[in-house]
C-alpha cells in the first residue's frame, strides 16, 4: 500500500447551527431511541424531552376520544359530529398527504435536499448562462428572454438570501424554522389552528367575535374588493429585479384582466347562476362541456386551475375560514350553522369572488406569457397556478396559523392577532414592491384616506405627539402642524392630505376602513388626557372589545327594562354587533333630523338619505368622522395643554404649602419661559399666577369642605348633616 501526502486547507465557514429535529411523528419511540443509542448520538436534555414529548403525544388525541364516564350511549348531536369528524378527517389527510414530501425535505441526508436549503450554486450558474444565451439569440421573442431572466433572478435572490455576501449563511437557521413549524403542526391536530384556538371556549370567543363584528356588514363587505384592486392590480403591474417579486404586465393589461375576471367568476355572476359557481364541482362540469365553457367565458385549463384552486382552499373565504371554520363544531344544529352563514353572507361572497378573480386574472397573465414563452400547455399551466397562488398570498393574504409569527399562533395572545393577517400582508407588500408598484399602491391608499392611510401614520404621529410633549416641545398635535404647513402652500387642502379625496364624494368614511395607519395597538397611551380604558381595550384586541361590549349591552338591556334612563335604541348604539350599532345610529339620525352621538348631542346637521342609507350599509357617517379628526386634534392640543398647566400649578401649590417661596418663584420663571414660545398659541398659559392662587386657596381648605364646595347645592346640606351623624365633623 502506497501512501501520498498531500497539503489540506481547512477553511472556517460561518453558518447558523442546526438547533431542530424535524423527526416524523410516525416513528415509534422506542425504535428511535435505540437508534440514537446504536449510533452513539447523545441528545442534551432539552432535546431529548422534545423527542420524547413529540413521539408520545401522537395517540393523544385517539386516547382522548375515549368515553370516560359510565355514559350510554353516543351522542345525539350529529351536526357537531359530523362538522368536528370532517374537520378533524381534514386535518389528517393533509398531514398524510404532505407527509412522505415534509419527511424527504427534512432529510438532510440527501444531497438534493442539501442543495434546497443552502442553495445550489451549479443550477444558479445554469440558470444565469441560459438566460444569457437567449438574451443573445437573435430568434428569441420578448416573453422567451422575460422568462429566462425572471427565473433566473428569482433563483439568484433566494441563492443570495441564503448566502449572503460576507455573512453567515442561512441555510441551516431556515431549516431550523421550518422544524419548529413541523413540531407546531405535528403537535397540534388542526393545520389551520393551534389546540387553543380549536378549543371550546377559544374557538366560541373567536366565532362570535368574526360574526357580529363582520357579519352583516356591507362595508366590510367592500374592502374585500377595494384589498384586492390596491393589493392586487399594483402586484400584477409591476417587478421587482432585486426581489424576484411581481408580474409587471403592466397596469393596463392588469387592471382589464381583473375586470374580466370579476365580471365571469365575481359576485354577480354567481349569484345570478343557477344552482351557484362556490363548488370546485360546478368547475369540473365546466371544465368538460364545450358549451358551459363559451356561457362562461373560460377556457378548460382555467376551469380545471379554479376547481383545483377551490378544492385546496385557496380560493375560498380565506379570513371567515380561519376565525368561524374551528368553531364550526360548536354549532349544534343545522340552524345553527345556516345562521352563521348567513350572517357571514356578506363577507364571505365578496372575498371568494375577489380571490377568484384576482387568482384567474393572475393565471390568465402568467399562462399567456408562458405560452408566448414557448412552454407547453402543462408546464405553463404548472407554473401560471404557482404564480396565481403567490398572487394570493403575497395580496390579499394566507391566513393559516403557520403563517403568523410564533409568538400569535396560540394562546390567549392569538386573539389580538385576529384582524392582523391582512394589514400585516399589505405592509409587507409595499415593502417588496418595486418603486412604481409602491408609488401605485401608495397613491390608492392616499386617494381613500390621505396620508393618514399610510402604513404606521396614525402609530408614528401618536409616538411623535408623546415624544414632543415629553419633552415640553410647544407642538400639541403634529397632524396640526402638518395641517398648517399644507394650509400655507395650498389654502383648503389640507383636508384632502390629510383624510384622502374618496370620502369627499361618499357620504360614507372609506378611509378609515381602508387604512394601515393604525397598526400597533396603544400607541396613545402615554398621551396627555389619553382615555386609558380604550386603549388598554385596543391592546387586548377584537375579542376583548367583543366580550366588554356583550357584558355593557347585557347591563344596558337590564336597565331598558326596569328604568326609563336607558331605552332599547341606547342598547343597540352601543351593541357589540357592529349592524346592530349601525341600525341603531341610523334610527336615531332619522328621529333627530341630524347625526348625533351616544349622548344625544348633535355632531353635525348634514344629514339627508344617503347618509342613513350609507349608516346601513355598516360606513360611518363621513361629516361626523370629519368632525371627529377635528376635535381629536383640538383635544389633544388642550389636553397637552391642561397637563403642563396643572403639572405647574401643582407643582407651585406643593412649593408654597412646604413654605419654599424660592421654589414658587421659580416655577413662576418656568411658565414665563414656557409661554415665551407658546405666546398666541393654544398651548399658551394664561392668567397663571391668579388660578394658582385660586387653586392654592382651594387646597388650603379641609378635605370635607372642599368636597362641600364642589358638590350641588341641593345636596350640601343633606351631606353635611349626614357627615356630624356619622361623627366626621365637629
Amino acid at each position: 500500500m502506497k501512501y501520498e501526502l498531500m497539503d489540506v486547507r481547512l477553511v472556517a465557514e460561518p453558518s447558523a447551527a442546526l438547533d431542530a429535529i424535524a423527526a416524523p411523528p410516525e416513528l415509534n419511540l422506542n425504535e428511535f431511541t435505540r437508534g440514537l443509542r446504536q449510533f452513539g448520538i447523545v441528545l442534551n436534555p432539552v432535546k431529548m424531552e422534545q423527542v420524547i414529548v413529540a413521539l408520545t403525544r401522537q395517540n393523544a388525541r385517539a386516547r382522548q376520544r375515549l368515553r370516560r364516564a359510565f355514559v350510554p350511549g353516543a351522542d345525539t348531536r350529529a351536526t357537531v359530529a359530523i362538522t368536528q369528524h370532517v374537520e378533524s378527517r381534514a386535518s389528517t389527510i393533509a398531514k398524510v398527504t404532505m407527509r412522505p414530501k415534509l419527511n424527504e425535505l427534512m432529510n438532510l441526508s440527501m444531497s438534493q435536499t442539501q442543495k434546497l436549503w443552502q442553495g445550489d450554486k451549479t443550477l444558479l450558474d445554469t440558470l444565469k448562462k441560459n438566460w444569457e444565451t437567449i438574451q443573445k439569440d437573435p430568434n428569441a421573442n420578448e416573453e422567451q428572454k422575460t422568462l429566462a431572466k425572471r427565473e433566473y433572478e428569482k433563483y439568484a435572490y433566494m441563492y443570495g438570501k441564503t448566502n449572503p455576501t460576507g455573512g453567515a449563511k442561512r441555510g441551516n437557521m431556515y431549516y431550523n424554522e421550518a422544524a419548529r413549524q413541523l413540531a407546531f403542526l405535528d403537535n397540534n391536530k388542526a393545520i389551520e389552528e393551534s389546540d387553543y384556538a380549536t378549543g371550546k371556549v377559544a374557538s366560541a370567543i373567536r366565532s362570535y367575535t368574526s360574526m357580529l363584528q363582520l357579519g352583516a356588514s356591507f362595508a366590510t363587505g367592500a374592502l374585500n374588493y377595494i384589498g384586492a384592486i390596491t393589493n392586487g392590480i399594483p402586484y400584477l403591474a409591476t417587478y421587482n429585479p432585486e426581489t424576484a417579486f411581481g408580474g409587471g404586465f403592466g397596469f393596463g393589461d392588469s387592471t382589464i384582466a381583473f375586470s374580466v375576471a370579476l365580471h365571469q367568476v365575481g359576485l354577480r355572476r354567481a349569484l345570478l347562476t343557477k344552482g351557484g359557481m362556490n363548488t370546485a364541482e360546478f368547475f369540473d362540469r365546466v371544465a368538460e362541456s364545450p358549451q358551459l365553457l363559451k356561457q362562461y367565458g373560460l377556457e378548460k385549463h382555467e376551469a380545471q386551475f379554479l376547481a383545483r384552486e377551490i378544492r385546496e382552499g385557496v380560493m375560498i373565504p380565506a379570513q371567515s375560514n380561519a376565525l368561524t371554520a374551528t368553531s364550526r363544531g360548536r354549532a349544534t344544529t343545522g340552524i345553527g350553522q345556516k345562521t352563521m352563514d348567513t350572517v357571514m353572507w356578506t363577507f364571505n361572497s365578496t372575498e371568494q369572488a375577489s380571490r377568484r378573480a384576482l387568482g384567474l386574472a393572475a393565471y390568465r397573465l402568467a399562462y399567456r406569457r408562458a405560452k408566448a414563452g414557448g412552454l407547453s400547455d402543462k408546464d405553463a399551466a404548472i407554473s401560471s397556478r404557482d404564480f396565481a397562488v403567490e398572487s394570493l398570498r403575497f395580496t390579499v393574504g394566507e391566513y393559516s396559523v403557520v403563517n403568523r409569527p410564533p409568538v400569535w399562533k396560540s394562546g390567549i395572545q392569538s386573539f389580538l392577532y385576529m384582524y392582523k393577517v391582512f394589514p400585516t400582508t399589505s405592509i409587507q407588500l409595499l415593502s417588496r414592491l418595486p418603486r412604481q408598484g409602491q408609488i401605485a399602491m401608495l397613491t390608492a391608499l392616499f386617494i381613500l384616506g390621505g396620508i393618514s392611510a399610510f402604513p404606521f401614520a396614525e402609530d408614528i404621529e401618536d409616538i411623535v405627539d408623546t415624544i414632543a410633549q415629553g419633552l415640553g416641545f410647544k407642538s400639541g398635535s403634529i397632524r396640526g402642524e402638518i395641517a398648517k404647513m399644507v394650509d400655507q402652500i395650498v389654502p383648503g387642502v389640507s383636508p384632502y392630505v390629510l383624510s384622502g379625496f374618496a370620502n369627499s364624494v361618499f357620504v360614507g368614511d372609506i378611509g378609515v376602513r381602508t387604512s394601515l395607519g393604525d397598526f400597533i395597538p396603544g400607541t396613545g397611551l402615554l398621551l396627555a388626557g389619553a382615555n386609558t380604558t380604550r386603549e388598554l381595550q385596543e391592546v387586548g384586541g377584537p375579542a376583548l372589545s367583543f366580550l366588554t361590549g356583550t357584558a355593557t349591552a347585557m347591563v344596558d338591556t337590564i336597565k331598558a327594562a326596569t328604568s326609563e334612563k336607558v331605552t332599547l335604541l341606547d342598547v343597540l348604539r352601543e351593541s357589540p354587533a357592529t349592524m346592530a350599532r349601525a341600525f341603531g345610529d341610523a334610527y336615531a339620525y332619522t328621529q333627530a333630523g341630524a347625526i348625533i352621538d351616544k349622548r344625544g348631542s348633535i355632531v353635525s346637521q348634514d344629514v339627508h338619505a344617503g347618509t342613513i342609507l350609507a349608516r346601513l350599509l355598516g360606513f360611518y357617517p363621513e361629516a361626523a368622522s370629519s368632525e371627529y379628526n377635528q376635535i381629536r386634534v383640538a383635544k389633544r392640543i388642550a389636553d397637552y395643554q391642561r397637563e403642563v398647566s396643572s403639572g405647574f400649578q401643582r407643582a407651585w401649590i406643593k412649593a408654597k404649602i412646604m413654605g419654599n417661596d424660592d421654589q414658587a418663584n421659580a416655577i413662576v420663571e418656568a411658565v414665563d419661559e414656557w409661554n415665551e414660545g407658546a405666546e398666541g398659541t393654544a398651548l399658551q398659559i394664561r392668567n397663571f399666577s391668579r388660578n394658582a392662587n385660586r387653586a392654592l386657596r382651594e387646597a388650603e381648605r379641609p378635605g370635607m369642605e372642599r368636597f362641600l364646595r364642589t358638590a350641588p347645592l341641593a345636596s350640601r346640606e343633606e351631606i353635611e348633616a349626614a357627615t356630624l351623624l356619622l361623627g366626621y365633623g365637629d
